[in-house]
């Protein structure tokens, strides 16, 4: 087994996702006092996530059956268009709005751990 140790700086985004996918072995994930076991017979992806302020300087932490850094994908994402996109929503019809969720800025790297 491995543990995998983190501290989380999110660089202006609120919240902040890293995902794996089943072959990362993940047996055990959480926060401080807060890691619980992951059943083995789970599916799907593994999901370790923060939300607002708390995201900063969190310390995340997993084990892992791979003895060798796996990659996993990092989502942060705030709220709100990067200055680049202001003619995209100037050229929005005057009572448009964004129809499930505000409009938001995300950002996404592949990181192994």
């Amino acid at each position: 087994f491995r543990t995998v140790a983190f501290t989380i700086e999110p660089n202006g985004a609120q919240s902040v996702a890293l995902i794996g996918t089943k072959d990362a072995g993940i047996v055990s994930a959480g926060s401080g006092d807060f890691v619980r076991p992951i059943q083995p017979d789970a599916k799907g992806d593994y999901y370790l996530t923060c939300f607002g302020r708390s995201c900063a300087g969190a310390v995340m932490r997993f084990t892992t059956t791979v003895r060798q850094p796996t990659g996993f994908t990092l989502i942060g994402s705030r709220p709100g268009l990067p200055p680049v996109a202001a003619p995209l929503v100037g050229e929005r019809p005057r009572f448009a709005r964004p129809q499930y969720v505000p409009d938001s800025t995300m950002t996404m790297s592949r990181i192994w751990l």
